[in-house]
């Protein structure tokens, strides 16, 4: 199984293709895509997606019921290991994204790491989902999130039918939400 610390470090600039910011289910599709595509590819992920604290994924066809860790570590030594010549992955935090002057090969985006490394790429791909903003207020909130405590009904909602529910709103438009909590 390819470590999740796969990487390419190089001291000469290289400019990619497309710089992919997010490496769950989108980044890598948009990695397997692009490598089948012969399209030179950095991913680039903090290693923290939003799914990591719940234990199973739902309505994913052919993974329905897997812990999220184990398809997105499948989805990256899949795309790792066929296409390899082209993609490249770095773990590691984006935190600027500018674009440089115009080149003679076109206009190149700039990427710059937690750790101040800079990527250079012709497109940039954001695959970088949601962040959760928890309710940290509520005493034990965060260690019941993504247990019992969910975030989807469409998702979460079949493995707590007929379970008592309550429903935290933020917003008025949220009330749609509970008609997709199977009762």
């Amino acid at each position: 199984q390819t470590s999740m610390l796969h990487t390419t470090m190089s001291t000469e600039a290289k400019v990619y293709d497309v710089l992919i910011v997010g490496g769950s289910s989108a980044g890598w599709s948009a990695a397997l895509c692009l490598g089948r595509s012969l399209r030179s590819v950095l991913v680039l992920d903090s290693n923290q997606p939003c799914n990591r604290f719940t234990p199973h994924s739902q309505n994913f066809l052919t993974r329905d019921g897997e812990a999220p860790g184990t398809i997105r570590q499948i989805a990256m030594d899949q795309v790792l290991n066929i296409y390899g010549e082209t993609v490249e992955y770095q773990g590691d935090v984006v935190v600027t994204q500018g674009k440089n002057l115009t080149t003679e090969s076109g206009t190149l985006f700039e990427l710059t790491t937690d750790a101040g490394t800079v990527f250079q790429g012709k497109k940039v791909v954001f695959a970088t989902g949601v962040k959760d903003m928890l309710a940290t207020t509520i005493e034990g909130f965060e260690d019941c999130w993504g247990v019992s405590i969910i975030h989807c009904p469409y998702c979460h909602g079949y493995e707590h039918k007929e379970r008592p529910t309550a429903v935290l709103l933020h917003n008025p438009e949220a009330k749609q939400a509970m008609k997709m909590i199977p009762l």
